[in-house]
Parts: C-alpha cells; sequence; structure tokens
C-alpha cells in the first residue's frame, strides 16, 4: 500500500522527529501499523491520520507522555489520539 502525499509528507517528518539510534528500528513499525490502520478504515492508501496512529501504537508506553509534544511539533493535536493515547 502506497502513502497519499500528505501521508508521506507526515511519515517523513515523524522519522526525522525520531532520535537517530532509533530510526531504523522505527521506521518499519510505524509503517507497518500506519498500513494496518489504513486497511482497518478500508483505505487505498496511508493517510497522515493513519501515520500518526502508527506512531501512537509504534511508541513504547513509557514514552507516550514525550509523543504528545512531538506530535503538538508536528502540528497534530494529541486530543484527536486520546483513545490510543
Amino acid at each position: 500500500m502506497d502513502f497519499s502525499t500528505e501521508g508521506k509528507e507526515m511519515f517523513d517528518k515523524a522519522i526525522a522527529a525520531i532520535p537517530a539510534a532509533f530510526r531504523a528500528m522505527a521506521k518499519p513499525q510505524i509503517e507497518n501499523y500506519a498500513k494496518e490502520e489504513a486497511t482497518k478504515r478500508g483505505g487505498d492508501s496511508i493517510n497522515v491520520d493513519d501515520v500518526v496512529r502508527g506512531q501512537i501504537r509504534a511508541t513504547p508506553p513509557f514514552m507516550k507522555a514525550q509523543l504528545k509534544d512531538g506530535l503538538k511539533q508536528l502540528g497534530v493535536d494529541p486530543a484527536k489520539y486520546s483513545d490510543i493515547l
């Protein structure tokens, strides 16, 4: 499954915000979770919401509070995702 243009932009921004030491591990996890989210909603491409949900799902529980700040820096309202944060 491919990314929408906006989804790819968000994915790239999200990966760039991850510390370099963790990027190689996080990138495929976030992408796989984003694909799952797109499939669940019946989408034909991965959109911004799928990427954000994938990033949240891939983030360890002890890092979720820090992720909220990171989402804000990406222009995402964490309150929209309170069901999984």
